[in-house]
């Protein structure tokens, strides 16, 4: 009996712990959007997005979720995300020449 007892409550702990660490990151996030009105969530450097429509259809479907983290540099062939008439766009870098990015031409508009 008192090992049920052990096992309840450590689950009941478990269960805990992680309520109180989801309520600190939503905590987090509205403080991030409605507070500092930063235009998208970050945590840890990391930034998720939902893909909604299919111009990057080879590499990324419609629907896929994107794990996004600020990167100074960039690449030929690295896919970026980034802001584009108040839009969160992402592209493939086809070619990079003096600084400036030259993208695929197609783009998807990204909602949060």
């Amino acid at each position: 009996m008192k090992l049920i007892e052990k096992l309840i409550k450590f689950i009941l702990n478990i269960t805990f712990i992680i309520v109180i660490l989801l309520i600190m990151v939503i905590a987090y996030n509205y403080i991030q959007l409605n507070i500092l009105k930063q235009e998208y969530n970050t945590f840890f450097g990391f930034s998720i997005f939902n893909i909604s429509s299919g111009s990057m259809k080879e590499a990324i479907q419609i629907d896929d979720i994107i794990i996004v983290k600020k990167e100074e540099n960039l690449n030929e062939g690295d896919i970026i995300t980034f802001f584009q008439d108040e839009q969160i766009v992402t592209h493939k870098i086809l070619l990079l020449k003096e600084m400036r990015i030259i993208r695929k031409i197609a783009r998807y508009t990204d909602k949060m």
